[in-house]
């Protein structure tokens, strides 16, 4: 019972409760009297049917109320940057404060080009050049 409560805050998971649940009913049992395969019964039993009848449930459920996890790089997506230096295809330039890997998507940027960020790839930012809005 305590190596499956363990387990179960080691991995929040929700399934090794239902063990810990059959381990509680199998100390009441004990501290009746009833023989060990009575015990070990309903350890398994009370284990077994809580796992298949409310483990689908709450996991079901649990995967609604966790919020989403959006990386701050995100908030940088749709953003509009001028190069400091040519970018073939791969290169570095400094978003918000912090160096970055960029990758080009279209075609070659010269230094001082818009550049907008489109996506993320692995840890770098796909930049593709803009246009300026002065044409």
């Amino acid at each position: 019972m305590i190596v499956a409560a363990i387990l179960d805050l080691l991995t929040s998971n929700i399934f090794f409760v239902f063990f810990s649940v059959g381990g509680v009913i199998a100390i009441a049992v004990y501290l009746i009297g009833l023989s060990f395969l009575t015990q070990l019964l309903c350890f398994l039993i009370v284990s077994i049917v809580l796992i298949l009848l409310i483990y689908p449930y709450v996991r079901k459920n649990l995967k609604r109320t966790v919020p989403h996890f959006s990386p701050f790089e995100n908030k940088y997506i749709g953003q509009r940057f001028t190069v400091p230096d040519d970018i073939e295809e791969e290169g570095e330039m400094k978003i918000g404060g912090i160096y970055w890997r960029v990758k080009n998507t279209g075609e070659p940027i010269k230094k001082g080009n818009t550049v907008e960020v489109i996506g993320i790839e692995d840890s770098k930012f796909l930049i593709k050049k803009v246009e300026d809005d002065k044409k």
